[in-house]
């Protein structure tokens, strides 16, 4: 059986879309379609991607050897999530643009028990996604280079927070604020930045809520 058809049978097994699995895994459906016809491969960071959501490991996926399907990597760790980091830069300045295709860049794993002791505020913890924010807009609270987690389940402005959203073809990190008759403020925490004022939600397209901020820098 080759990869194409591996996958095949993979998301006939779970029943769901090329779409809802680029979605759950970081990437677009059209690379999807590309796997599925054998157009390409994925890359090791998608093969990986993949293996997690399926519960089976890289080499199953690429050479279809049973023998591999070590019993550890069948079954989910319940106490590990698996976050994708996608090449994305949600703009805490003017704006970033969105590249056409969103790419998966690498997994990062954390414990639940330390998502939640830093942040309840997401829904699902298999609807997060990292992001990397760029400028200076939302400091001091976000920095240029920070990875910010979205819970991209949140998809719709229920109230007033921080949320990354796409506008006129960017992606912005903003503290949003939900005015009577469907007007919606952007907000930077920079007083140096204007805040951003729309007529109405739906020349927003929200991608989620921000829901934790974190850095890792070379001491």
């Amino acid at each position: 059986m080759s990869f194409p058809a591996r996958l095949k049978a993979l998301l006939e097994d779970r029943k769901i879309s090329m779409r809802e699995l680029g979605r759950r895994i970081g990437t677009s459906h059209v690379t999807v379609g590309k796997w599925l016809s054998g157009i390409q491969m994925p890359s090791d960071e998608n093969l990986e991607a993949l293996a997690e959501y399926f519960h089976v490991t890289p080499a199953f996926l690429r050479f279809g050897d049973t023998s591999l399907l070590r019993p550890q990597t069948l079954e989910p760790n319940e106490d590990v999530v698996s976050i994708p980091v996608l090449d994305v830069r949600g703009s805490c300045g003017y704006g970033g643009e969105l590249a056409q295709t969103i790419q998966l860049v690498q997994m990062l794993r954390v414990t639940k028990q330390w998502l939640l002791s830093k942040s309840t505020s997401f829904l699902n913890f298999q609807t997060l996604h990292i992001i990397t924010a760029d400028g200076d807009s939302m400091e001091p609270g976000i920095k240029r280079g920070d990875f910010v987690i979205v819970d991209t389940s949140q998809s719709r402005f229920i109230a007033d927070g921080l949320y990354a959203v796409q506008y006129s073809n960017a992606v912005f990190i903003k503290r949003v604020q939900i005015h009577p008759g469907g007007k919606v403020e952007l907000i930077s925490d920079n007083p140096k930045y204007r805040p951003i004022q729309l007529d109405t939600c739906e020349s927003v397209e929200v991608i989620g809520r921000a829901v934790l901020c974190f850095n890792v820098r070379e001491l």
